[in-house]
Order: structure tokens, then C-alpha cells, then sequence
């Protein structure tokens, strides 16, 4: 379906007149024009009438794609699962198709995407890769704007980044995320971007980085209808309560772990007591002998 066609099937749907779409926006026989594919609308004109029909360009992208996701959700999807799986036969078969798509087009996402497996093949191969010959790497380096996009795939190569691009390209993610904390997808990413970047520099056995990052956790405001996001931001106050050798800590992550169990949130559960297990080996480690 395109664009124009959905407009048109939307109006219809919502009875709306055709006089209450277009407003003063245009003329009725522009709009005729424009959904019978003839002719295309001003920028201006094209986002005030999505506005009278109470749909947004995602909701319509959506709609036109069949009700089914983009490529870039699509591919984000299959990378996420492979990784999961730690299948690397498909996550080899996804970045073949991603230079592929790039050097059809030159569409920087595949660009980007291939990038973006080459790191995660690497984590889970045990190799070590070059970052500033990565291209993702690059973008988000030298990329001023963050959207959306830029958050998304941040957060699905920060654990492969080393501390000190951590430290380089994080407060300038946080930083971008305020301007965009009333719109809900933002914000869910913005809660992800906290959450992955603490556990990152756990793993990275920087404590003090990720203390830092639990504090500003700790002030992110959470609705009653966010108990995924209430019970990560209780189960990383707990471990804060550990790494500063608070003895609550210990009953607050049995607490949260517990709790993702009864959930059958089994992936979290085992996460979370692997992220426990790695603070305690390294106290262990690193107490005076």
C-alpha cells in the first residue's frame, strides 16, 4: 500500500470529512490529486493533514508496510534473536546481506547494521576488532544530533565499546535523551540506554563509572504501569547497595531475582545472577590478601 492510499483508506475509516482533513491547508481538489497518486503534498501540508487524521508517520509507515515492521526493525530483530542464540552461522548470513543491500544503494543502514554484527561475531568469538575502523563507531563519534536511531544502535554496541569511548560518547547520549523525555519511545530507550550502560561498565570492572550511572538511574522518573523498568531500576539499587558493601544489598537483588522468576522472566533472572556472580568474584579478587 502507499502513502497516499492509506491516507485515503484512514479518512474513510474515521469518517472524517474531507473539508475537517484538509483544513485551510489546501485545496478539496489537491487532496483528490494527492490520494489518487497524481500528485505529491508540501511537507507543511502532508504532516498538518497526518495531524487532522490523528495518526502519526510511524502508524502510517506501519500501515503501509503491511502491518508488519520496517527492514531496520526487521533486521534489528533477527540480529537481537541470532545474538541471543549465539547462532553465528546466521549472524554471518545477516551481515553478508547487509554489504550486500549497501553496496546496491549505498543506504547507510545497511552500512550501519553491518557494523553493528561484525561486533556483535566478535563478542561472541572472542575477537578483538578495531573500533575506530568501524563505521558504526565513526558515526556515533562524530554525530551531534541523536534521534532514535542513533540511541537504538548505541545500545546494541556498547558492550563491545571500551571504557574510555563509553565515557566519550555516553554523556552525550544522556545528554540528548532530556530533550526527548516526553515522547514515550525516547524515553524507553533512554531507561534501556541507563540500564545497558551500567552493566557494561560492570563488566568492565568500572565501578565508579557505573555508580555514577546508577545515581542518575535512581532520579529517573517511573509511572505505576512500568514494573519491567521498576523492578531493573530496584534489582541495580540493590547492586549499588553491594559495590558499596551495604549489607541491604543482598535481600534487595534475592528480592528482584526472585521476583523475575515468578515471572517466568527466565533470560533476566539468569542476567541478573550472572551480574551478581561477577561483582562478588571481583570483591573476592581484589580484598587485601
Amino acid at each position: 500500500m502507499e502513502i497516499y492510499e492509506a491516507v485515503a483508506t484512514l479518512r474513510k475509516d474515521k469518517n472524517i470529512k474531507i473539508e475537517e482533513a484538509i483544513g485551510n491547508s489546501m485545496s478539496r481538489a489537491s487532496f483528490n490529486r494527492y490520494i489518487n497518486g497524481k500528485t505529491d503534498l508540501y511537507t507543511s501540508h502532508f504532516l498538518e493533514l497526518l495531524e487532522k487524521l490523528h495518526v502519526s508517520l510511524e502508524e502510517i509507515e506501519f500501515m503501509c508496510n503491511g502491518y508488519t515492521d520496517n527492514v531496520e526493525k526487521q533486521l534489528m530483530k533477527e540480529l537481537k534473536h541470532a545474538f541471543e542464540d549465539q547462532n553465528i552461522h546466521e549472524l554471518n548470513f545477516i551481515l553478508q546481506h547487509c554489504r550486500n543491500e549497501y553496496a546496491l544503494d549505498k543506504n547507510v543502514l545497511y552500512s550501519h547494521l553491518a557494523s553493528l554484527t561484525e561486533v556483535l561475531l566478535a563478542r561472541l568469538e572472542h575477537k578483538n576488532i578495531d573500533l575506530k575502523e568501524n563505521e558504526l563507531y565513526k558515526y556515533l563519534v562524530k554525530t551531534e544530533t541523536w534521534t532514535r536511531y542513533e540511541l537504538v544502535m548505541f545500545n546494541n554496541s556498547m558492550f563491545y565499546f571500551d571504557a574510555e569511548a563509553l565515557k566519550q560518547i555516553l554523556p552525550k547520549a544522556i545528554n540528548k535523551l532530556a530533550y526527548y523525555k516526553e515522547i514515550n519511545p525516547y524515553a524507553n530507550e533512554g531507561f534501556r540506554l541507563l540500564i545497558n550502560a551500567i552493566i557494561a561498565f560492570i563488566s568492565k570492572n568500572e565501578i565508579h563509572q557505573a555508580l555514577i550511572y546508577i545515581r542518575i538511574l535512581e532520579k529517573h522518573p517511573l509511572n505505576e504501569d512500568q514494573a519491567y523498568e521498576a523492578l531493573l531500576q530496584k534489582f541495580l539499587i540493590g547492586v549499588k547497595l553491594i559495590l558499596i558493601d551495604d549489607s541491604k544489598g543482598d535481600e534487595v537483588v534475592n528480592d528482584c531475582i526472585q521476583a523475575m522468576q515468578f515471572l517466568n522472566m527466565e533470560k533476566m533472572a539468569s542476567m541478573s545472577t550472572g551480574l551478581i556472580e561477577h561483582i562478588l568474584e571481583n570483591k573476592q579478587k581484589n580484598q587485601p590478601q
